[in-house]
């Protein structure tokens, strides 16, 4: 029988576990995947189609608010539970949008394989902005990052200095910090 370990990578192996890594990892992660959802569109649909507009629309919509998430705890100080249940909206209606046209463009039964991918890729972008959207009002989530520029007038001189304070995993979840 063959090891866990030993299987072949699959999407969420590139993500780490939620404890392990910190709010802009995160966000990072979320970001980058939906990137990538985008992106696949362009290989499934022409270039000037209407279902390619709709396709990247829906996943503009997620990058938004997922850029949104900063400004949603800090000026409109909105609450975990709201940010989720808008999150859940937005990732709902632009995903309905997305599966509808992977299974109305893919007729060509030799192409299912290309659809599940792109589910796994939807579910994992999911999964990712999840762990973003909750890190985002988690308090220990965040480093503490620091730059201060320095500029002498006379001499033209520039200096800066750049601290970073790693998050503080609590010890009751320090054990889940670790790789599967």
């Amino acid at each position: 029988m063959p090891r866990y370990k030993e299987r072949p990578l699959e999407w969420t192996d590139i993500m780490g576990r939620f404890e392990g890594r910190s709010h802009s990892d995160h966000l990072r992660d979320a970001l980058g995947i939906v990137g990538r959802l985008k992106d696949e569109g362009a290989r499934l649909f022409d270039k000037d189609s209407k279902q390619l507009r709709r396709w990247q629309g829906g996943c503009f919509e997620l990058l938004a608010f997922l850029n949104t998430l900063g400004r949603r705890r800090d000026s409109e100080k909105q609450g975990l539970e709201t940010a989720m249940r808008e999150f859940i909206q937005a990732f709902e209606h632009s995903t309905e949008r997305v599966q509808q046209m992977l299974y109305g463009a893919v007729t060509d039964p030799d192409k299912k394989e290309n659809v599940r991918q792109k589910m796994d890729l939807v579910n994992l972008a999911f999964r990712s902005s999840t762990y973003a959207l909750v890190s985002a009002w988690i308090e220990d989530k965040h480093d503490d990052i620091s730059l201060v520029t320095t500029i002498d007038l006379t001499t033209g001189e520039v200096r800066q200095e750049g601290k970073r304070t790693p998050m503080r995993v609590p010890k009751k979840y320090k054990n889940s910090t670790k790789k599967v």
